[in-house]
């Protein structure tokens, strides 16, 4: 094995590496929903973040099985991945994650009960190393709260209109509307009523 194959880059130093395959390690602060391709794979995004680049970078995950798929438990959550290849989409990049060579590892994040630096989810191929623990500890000590841009100016539900924001909230229930299309319930937390909505019937 060699050397380079356990050289973590932080994600600024990723950036540049355009079809290139690098290590990873970051907090995560945003995941899709996981949903099947056209094809036979199954898909999700995580976009993680380190101090090097505060908007983060998206990986995109490919897998043979939804269970195989990363299942992030909550912002701060700690990502590990290998082997992911730099891709350039429009003016930005992107980490694809391959089924076959690429592994990853999932971690409690800050403020984690867990002082064992155990994963709570990886994918088969994953080798724990020594140098996996120190960017683990590292990352716990750093605080990102104010460095997650996604969750700067979170709106409530009452203050919502028509438009792009950002909501921090709960999500109780995903339902499938269309082949393509999916609706979210979710709740921020406060006792606001429930919405009205209007259907003609």
């Amino acid at each position: 094995m060699r050397t380079d194959d356990y050289k973590f880059l932080q994600i600024a130093d990723a950036i540049p590496c355009v079809n290139q395959r690098v290590n990873l390690v970051g907090v995560a602060v945003e995941t899709s929903i996981p949903k099947s391709t056209k094809g036979t794979d199954c898909f999700c995004s995580v976009r993680i973040i380190d101090e090097s680049w505060p908007s983060g970078i998206q990986i995109s995950f490919f897998a043979e099985t939804m269970e195989m798929l990363p299942l992030i438990e909550s912002v701060g959550t700690i990502v590990l991945v290998s082997h992911v290849m730099i891709r350039p989409r429009n003016k930005e990049v992107y980490a694809m994650f391959n089924k076959k060579l690429s592994t990853f590892a999932l971690f409690e994040g800050r403020g984690s009960s867990i002082k064992e630096l155990v994963p709570y989810q990886i994918s088969p191929r994953y080798k724990p190393t020594d140098q996996d623990k120190k960017f683990i500890m590292g990352l716990r000590k750093w605080s990102p709260g104010d460095k997650i841009e996604v969750l700067h100016e979170s709106l409530f539900l009452r203050e919502i209109k028509e438009g792009r924001f950002n909501l921090l909230c709960k999500i109780l229930h995903v339902a499938q509307v269309k082949e393509d299309e999916w609706m979210l319930f979710i709740w921020d937390g406060t006792d606001i009523p429930p919405a009205s909505v209007e259907a003609k019937l």
